[in-house]
């Protein structure tokens, strides 16, 4: 991939600049002429995009590495400050954008042409734009490739795999932070339930498939696989983690943020879409990262400019990826540059296979009622059907 490479002098000046930024006020007040961009991931490469935006316009730019930036950002934005522009995956902006917290756009056309179609319906709330989309994540199966030669075809097949590895070589099949729901949802939602009814305005929260017949099957598919020693209880993320990095599972689920860490430990390691659920496609949750515009700012068309003509070319588009803290690029040019690596097309087809996550406010009940039954239905305190039965009616009181 071409990398666009500006002088050392260029960026020592920009990361002096973001390291005065990191080290001053989230909450500074904008200003007049200058941009100030809150990012958690790709904040070196983005350095690298303002450097050059700088050197053609003379405006200056800030770049915040922000790791709470939802938290901070609703509070900064809420009293009129904060960023220019902030990026942060979609699910956020039904909740920002109704609060006024950013605002909505008017992509031009060019922009609108080569962006994926379902990354725009994933930034758009009540038909309006609040985000121009970077990056799309989904999970997908990760297998160590000196473990298995094939991934199963299904969920319950991991049951016979699990047996023979375990006679042939005393390895797990399969691993994953079971407990959180954006981990499991994948299985649940296989036969079609969504966390809130999808209508043609958008989202009805007043209806939850968390407690339909194919989520209480994908339940009940997790429980076994735990209480028949498919799956040790309480495994959570660092142990899922620790136990695929030493060779004693074969299978994990994640998402392209965990590949840099595995490529450092030397496994060979191979990317597909999660297995079938009772031959049904798994249906990951799909996250559009994107770049918003705060709905104070007085530097709007210095922000559109700044995001049109320098973030979302494709050589810079290029450059931002590179951080490998993305998913894979909303671009459609770049997609058929990325199609090339196996990695990256399992999680196109990830993504095309699952679902958007809804990005309305009451997903922050969905997330909390879900994460508490899974844990009741994975330590046996409640049936998954009893468990997701309570899911359901917190998710939409």
């Amino acid at each position: 991939m071409n990398k666009i490479r500006f002088t050392t002098t260029r960026l020592l000046q920009t990361s002096i600049v973001f390291t005065a930024a990191l080290l001053g006020s989230a909450n500074a007040g904008m200003k007049q002429g200058a941009l100030e961009i809150w990012a958690d991931k790709g904040t070196v490469q983005m350095q690298a995009v303002a450097a050059k935006f700088t050197e053609d316009t003379g405006i200056p730019v800030t770049v915040v590495k922000q790791g709470d930036a939802p938290g901070m950002f609703g509070i900064a934005a809420g009293g009129g400050e904060g960023p220019d522009i902030m990026l942060w995956a979609h699910d956020r902006y039904g909740d920002w954008g109704t609060g006024g917290l950013i605002q909505p756009l008017k992509p031009s056309r060019h922009i609108l042409e080569n962006t994926l179609d379902y990354a725009w319906d994933a930034v758009t709330v009540n038909g309006d734009i609040f985000a121009y989309p970077i990056a799309i994540e989904a999970v997908s199966l990760i297998y160590n490739k000196a473990l298995i030669d094939q991934t199963p075809a299904s969920f319950e097949a991991m049951f016979e795999l699990h047996k023979s590895l375990m006679s042939e070589s005393k390895v797990a099949a399969i691993a994953w932070d079971y407990n959180n729901t954006y981990f499991t949802w994948p299985i649940l939602a296989a036969h079609g339930a969504r966390p809130f009814a999808k209508t043609a305005k958008g989202y009805d929260t007043s209806e939850t498939g968390a407690n339909s017949e194919g989520a209480i099957y994908g339940a009940q598919l997790l429980k076994r696989m735990i209480d028949e020693g498919l799956m040790e209880k309480h495994i959570d993320y660092s142990v899922m983690d620790m136990k695929f990095s030493k060779g004693e599972v074969a299978m994990v689920i994640s998402g392209p943020w965990y590949w840099d860490d595995l490529d450092k430990t030397g496994i060979d390691f191979g990317v597909v879409p999660l297995p079938r659920v009772n031959g049904h496609h798994s249906k990951a949750f799909v996250g559009v990262y994107g770049a918003t515009i705060n709905g104070n700012t007085p530097n709007k068309d210095l922000a559109v400019e700044f995001i049109e003509n320098y973030l979302l070319t494709q050589d810079n588009l290029t450059l931002y990826h590179s951080s490998n803290e993305l998913g894979v690029s909303a671009n459609k040019q770049l997609r058929q540059v990325m199609l090339k690596d196996s990695r990256l097309a399992a999680t196109y087809r990830s993504a095309e296979l699952g679902e958007l996550m809804p990005n309305v406010n009451k997903m922050g009940q969905f997330w909390s009622a879900m994460n508490a039954a899974l844990s009741n239905i994975t330590t046996g305190r409640q049936s998954p059907e009893s468990a997701l039965n309570a899911a359901a009616k917190r998710i939409v009181r």
